[in-house]
């Protein structure tokens, strides 16, 4: 739809690449001026083939990874597939450059083929384990290497004449509130009786900041009980 929103008619060969009657002739691919697939497809036609597939066979001009950070484990096959196609020209399309940790950035890198910091003695050298150690130095770093590479658009973005790139409706939220019934409310009572009792033992141990994380389970556990108690009820627990 955006191709057709953005291109005269006519003007755009697009090829969708999915489904069982795929060509494997990679010059019949090639004469498309767009190609478009899966990361599911790239990664098992990769694997096939040996990193020879028909995607690898092609010199593409310009590859652009939309929800890139779907490559964020870079020893997986899926994000090794991307890393080795040939093009003259690499895009990453994302919301979340950034998801879990620093290492999801290093992926992209190495699909944008940005020396020397695709090379993983590079960055875990001077980026990852600066970072792991608290040194500054290893965020300033890399601060410093997406600056050039990166383009950022929020919907506070304005075009050259002063207008929103995006408009938005207004957000609507409402809240509704929802009476347990009586079974939902006994066990959400004896969920929290059970939690309480380990938290109490945290605070008695004195080893309540040692047990942040497990704190948070205990809260995540009630939340969770409020949607369905079949969220927090293990075999165990189910009779």
């Amino acid at each position: 739809d955006e191709l057709e929103t953005h291109s005269k008619p006519d003007t755009v060969s697009v090829l969708v690449y999915y489904g069982g009657d795929r060509t494997h002739d990679a010059k019949a691919i090639a004469s498309y001026d767009v190609v478009l697939t899966t990361y599911g497809v790239l990664t098992s036609a990769y694997k096939q083939d040996l990193g020879n597939s028909v995607f690898h066979r092609i010199d593409w001009y310009r590859i652009v990874l939309d929800e890139a950070h779907t490559i964020k484990s870079w020893k997986t096959q899926g994000a090794k597939a991307t890393f080795e196609l040939s093009s003259h020209c690499r895009w990453c399309l994302t919301g979340t450059p950034l998801q879990n940790k620093l290492e999801d950035l290093y992926s992209l890198l190495c699909f944008l083929h940005v020396e020397p910091w695709c090379n993983w003695a590079w960055w875990s050298k001077l980026i990852q384990k600066p970072y792991e150690n608290g040194d500054p130095r290893g965020l300033k770093l890399i601060k410093a290497i997406l600056r050039p590479l990166m383009l950022r658009r929020t919907k506070e973005t304005r075009d050259k004449e002063g207008s929103l790139i995006l408009e938005l409706p207004p957000t609507d939220v409402q809240v509704i509130e929802c009476e347990q019934s009586e079974a939902e409310r006994d066990f959400y009572t004896a969920l929290y009786k059970r939690s309480k009792v380990q938290f109490d033992q945290f605070v008695a141990q004195g080893r309540v900041l040692h047990n942040y994380a497990n704190i948070l389970e205990l809260l995540l556990r009630l939340r969770q009980c409020c949607n369905h108690p079949f969220l927090v009820m293990s075999r165990a627990d189910s009779q």
